[in-house]
């Protein structure tokens, strides 16, 4: 054959070959084609770089997520065999076949939060803003130990499909303490069901004193989150859930269970902890005699085994990352995002997603549930766990509490998202699309994407300005009652501060949520030249208001 007749058999154009963007394997399903081939001919070049960079986008970490862990070993291998830096099909249909319906999903921003990076930026915003409050007290529950941890904020999410992200000291372990109500309840509920289960302890929410020896009419506690229905839920497990174990198997039972819901091999307690609770367990082992002499638990229940599996449980530590992946599970109907295991069945998910919306955060529970509306669960140490059903969970972590125990910037967080998004079950815009997490429009408060804020933010002067001219009001707020100057200012933008404070001077006296001003801003984050300036129009401002008041 000539070399001429070599060239022409190999042409793109010859008949006797498809092209090459045109014809794939057998093997390869019409699904995985049409996604490769509508990456391919995007602007960006599909290489093993972006391939690993959109699904991180999507909130899908392949060098983490053991869903898709396979795909980091394909391309570690293939690193040094491509000779091409653009993936070719019959490989992307390999990396796609780990896992193809998360890793399709997700390259088509089909997962249940669609476009992950616009919510995690508006995630990170609030996140950011919050940190500054720095009001509440450490509860110091064993002081040496919470010691290193006052200064914590820590914010991780997980959504029922498992995307994940996380902020701050997240990966930093905390005792779980009443957090961990929610998980000891859900065990009772599945190891004896929702009919004897609430023979002993009551679904209704009860404003008093946790430590209140207090039953329901029925003669028994009034739900599973007060300490003596806590108590009546641990003597159910111990004496009826796992009767055939002995103690030490019963708790290594409930840490298996603990490592299902977490997708960790290993948990640990806190064993600084658990003495502290022990030296100063006399009135809980007064509530548990109360409740044994009332009925409400077993008879052959040993009060000191009940306390030691109550004070064990209580001091498990889990991470923020952890526990945002156990709250996943309930915000997926019982079914764990990463394992796909079915943790819960679905009527006692919904149990334990009505109990947290019900009495979650205690006295605080009507407030929130008026607010925000959502199943929610905090304990003293500082935790909340925050669920958006069938979407996402947040697992947060503080541990400045107010008067109530509840984390002050997991609060402030929680009112924040729930001003930001349509996450209220009774908000009228929330039923028309779940997945819909884009902000809100409004003349009152400009949401994180206005294009107002947007323009501020990356300090485009001449956008801002065509903004303002179209109609903005240069006075709009955004969730945290921040103006366009107070962004400008925290970033640096002199020339648009500069053009702010010309056309409205007024603006330099606005004050955020937590009282502070565009000034406090600059100063906080040291952009001096915009203090000198915003001190500058401050003089000059209140000497003329002086001036026009002598008139």
């Amino acid at each position: 054959m000539s070399k001429k007749q070599s060239r022409a058999n190999t042409s793109p154009l010859s008949t006797n070959k498809a092209p090459p963007e045109m014809s794939y394997s057998t093997n390869v399903s019409a699904d995985v084609a049409e996604v490769y081939y509508e990456l391919k001919n995007s602007k960006e070049k599909l290489t093993l770089g972006s391939f690993i960079k959109k699904l991180l986008c999507e909130g899908i970490n392949i060098f983490q997520d053991v869903r898709v862990k396979e795909v980091d070993e394909k391309l570690k291998a293939a690193e040094k065999e491509i000779k091409y830096p653009v993936i070719k099909l019959d490989f992307f249909n390999s990396l796609a076949m780990v896992n193809k319906d998360l890793i399709l999903r997700a390259l088509k921003k089909e997962l249940n939060i669609p476009d992950f990076q616009l919510y995690y930026k508006m995630i990170e915003t609030i996140f950011d803003v919050t940190q500054f409050n720095y009001s509440g007290e450490v509860v110091l529950l064993a002081p040496q130990m919470m010691a290193d941890k006052e200064k914590l904020w820590a914010l991780s999410l997980c959504s029922s499909d498992g995307q994940r992200a996380e902020f701050g000291q997240s990966s930093v372990p905390v005792v779980m303490q009443a957090i961990n109500k929610i998980f000891l309840y859900g065990l009772a509920l599945e190891l004896m069901g929702s009919t004897l289960i609430h023979s002993y302890v009551g679904v209704e929410y009860v404003k008093t004193d946790l430590h209140d020896l207090y039953l329901n009419r029925e003669g028994i506690p009034h739900n599973a989150f007060t300490y003596a229905g806590t108590l009546v839920i641990c003597a159910l497990i111990i004496s009826v859930g796992m009767k055939c174990m002995d103690m030490s198997q019963k708790f290594e039972a409930y840490l298996l269970y603990m490592r299902n819901l977490s997708f960790k091999k290993k948990m640990y307690f806190n064993n600084t902890m658990l003495l502290y609770e022990k030296n100063r367990s006399q009135h809980m082992k007064s509530i548990a005699y109360f409740l044994k002499a009332h009925g409400c638990i077993p008879n052959d229940c040993n009060v000191d085994s009940l306390l030691d599996f109550y004070y064990q449980a209580s001091a498990i530590e889990v991470t923020c990352e952890e526990l945002a992946l156990m709250g996943g599970t309930l915000a997926n109907n019982g079914v764990n995002p990463i394992s796909g295991k079915q943790i819960y069945s679905k009527e006692n998910n919904r149990c334990l997603l009505s109990a947290m919306k019900m009495y979650g955060i205690y006295n605080f529970s009507e407030e929130f549930s008026f607010n925000v509306g959502l199943p929610v669960k905090s304990s003293i140490t500082g935790h909340i766990l925050l669920i958006i059903p069938g979407i996402v969970s947040f697992a947060m972590y503080s541990p400045l509490v107010d008067e109530q125990g509840i984390s002050k910037r997991g609060k402030d967080f929680c009112k924040a998202l729930s001003s930001e998004n349509n996450i209220h079950p009774y908000d009228p815009e929330q039923f028309a699309d779940l997945t819909n997490f884009y902000a809100k429009e409004s003349n009152e408060l400009c949401s994180i994407a206005c294009p107002l804020f947007a323009a501020a933010w990356k300090g485009d002067l001449p956008t801002l300005a065509h903004l303002l001219n179209s109609g903005y009001q240069i006075c709009q707020k955004d969730f945290s009652q921040r103006t366009i100057l107070h962004v400008a200012a925290s970033i640096g933008h002199l020339d648009v501060v500069k053009y702010l404070i010309t056309i409205c001077p007024n603006l330099i006296e606005y004050k955020d949520c937590m009282g502070k001003t565009a000034k406090d801003d600059a100063v906080l984050f040291c952009h001096k030249a915009v203090c000198h300036l915003l001190d500058e129009w401050g003089t000059v401002k209140h000497a003329s208001e002086a001036k026009e008041s002598l008139k």
